[in-house]
């Protein structure tokens, strides 16, 4: 079992399901914004900057992948999801600089755009969003718990879907 997230409340998500499952648990990262840090025994728990992105938030993405990309067809994943995942849980699609997307958010962010409207933006500028994390953890088993901060509780909205199929 291998547990993974992001979010402002990923790593009490963590320290929560630790409390549970601890003896099952093999490896976890989570990545949650500066100061927000709860600490646990098997997961790691990383910080980054909210809402938006930095280098941190990239370096620590590359080891979720890097631990998603490892995980068997026997192996099962818990991503834990919660506000703030999209600005936390970060990389950059091919051809685009984190500068770039982050100059992008905040042009949004400061226009007043909507969640919907900015994680609809944050996906196409992803290599992780937008189910995209989901297809790197397959073959493995993967169950996503999440907390929402979206109206209607979207999925595809939540933390911009890392786990859940983009349709836009």
């Amino acid at each position: 079992v291998f547990v993974i997230g992001a979010g402002k409340a990923s790593s009490q998500m963590a320290f929560s399901l630790e409390s549970k499952i601890k003896e099952v648990i093999s490896k976890g990262i989570i990545i949650t914004p500066y100061k927000y840090k709860k600490k646990c025994e098997k997961i790691e728990i990383l910080e980054a900057s909210h809402p938006l992105p930095d280098e941190n938030g990239v370096n620590h993405t590359n080891q979720i992948i890097s631990l998603a990309e490892k995980c068997k067809k026997n192996d099962l994943v818990i991503f834990l999801l919660s506000g703030g995942a999209s600005s936390l849980l970060v990389k950059p699609a091919k051809g685009i600089e984190l500068k770039e997307k982050s100059w992008v958010i905040e042009k949004l962010l400061n226009a007043g755009s909507t969640i919907n409207e900015l994680n609809c933006v944050r996906k196409h500028l992803s290599e992780i969003k937008g189910g995209q994390l989901a297809l790197k953890i397959f073959p493995a088993k993967l169950i996503t718990l999440y907390i929402s901060d979206v109206i209607d509780n979207k999925l595809d909205v939540i933390g911009s879907g890392p786990t859940y199929g983009d349709n836009t």
